[in-house]
């Protein structure tokens, strides 16, 4: 009777545990935090998948049966909304987010300059490097990425591929096979 017991919670902690795993390794654009998922991480979800599936065949006690099936969806299901719900949400609008308010004072130290503030993100691997920069623009002219080259020059003859406007004067400028700084 006690197994019964614990074993109801199983779902729900099959869920956390993978929401608290998956979601930092689906959230990452490191190509060795992917390698690391593919390789290992995604062939122990389905290890455990399967063992579940197996005790549940096995078990006679039909309450441990469904507890280790709905583990079983609950880790499919947790693992696809926290891959899926990496790629809805904008990265660096949602890191920024947080990020902004706890250094507003080195923002403020570019509010009149044009320059760049940080760099922001890097992420690739073997040649296929793309550098992402935080950067100080306070006539606010730079939201396309002609504009945002021509920009750039300034500091590199670097080829800007994307801008993102964080905040008035504020974007992030990201590079591809070419340091900004």
């Amino acid at each position: 009777m006690r197994a019964v017991s614990i074993t109801r919670w199983l779902p729900v902690w099959a869920a956390v545990a993978v929401l608290a795993t998956a979601g930092p390794l689906a959230w990452s654009r490191d190509f060795a935090v992917f390698l690391f998922a593919w390789f290992c991480y995604g062939p122990a979800l389905l290890l455990v998948c399967l063992c579940l599936v197996i005790w549940a065949i096995v078990d006679r006690e039909p309450a441990r049966r469904w507890s280790a099936l709905a583990a079983v969806l609950a880790i499919v299901a947790a693992a696809s909304t926290a891959y899926f719900g990496a790629r809805v949400f904008d990265h660096d609008r949602l890191a920024f987010l947080f990020w902004h308010p706890l250094h507003r004072q080195l923002v403020d130290r570019f509010a009149d300059t044009d320059g760049i503030i940080l760099t922001w993100d890097s992420w690739g691997i073997a040649g296929m490097e793309n550098d992402s920069y935080l950067v100080s623009n306070p006539s606010d002219t730079i939201s396309d990425i002609d504009a945002a080259s021509k920009w750039a020059r300034r500091y590199s003859d670097c080829e800007i591929v994307n801008v993102k406007r964080m905040r008035p004067g504020l974007y992030i400028l990201t590079t591809y096979n070419c340091p900004l700084e």
